[in-house]
């Protein structure tokens, strides 16, 4: 992963192995989640599932960018090179 700082915030650059183990499941880390009281647990959960949907379809043949703010949201993201999903 490579970070790249702009005056609007950020881009955080993932290739394309480090970007198909994010959008891949893992339920061993998931259960940790299960300590969350609801409804925030179920907010949380959609929450990784959508970005995990997001980084799947936009996936690059080289990777993935990730643009941030410096409020730490999300505003974009795109592939790196011909978009292919994992």
């Amino acid at each position: 992963m490579e970070l790249e700082f702009r005056w609007w915030g950020f881009i955080a650059h993932l290739n394309r192995d480090v970007g198909c183990w994010v959008a891949a499941s893992h339920p061993e880390a998931e259960k940790f989640l299960d300590a969350i009281p609801e409804p925030w647990r179920t907010f949380v959960k959609v929450a990784i599932g959508v970005h995990k949907w997001a980084f799947n379809q936009r996936m690059g043949a080289d990777g993935l960018d990730m643009h941030f703010n410096w409020g730490g949201f999300c505003h974009w993201i795109g592939p790196i090179g011909s978009p292919q999903r994992c």
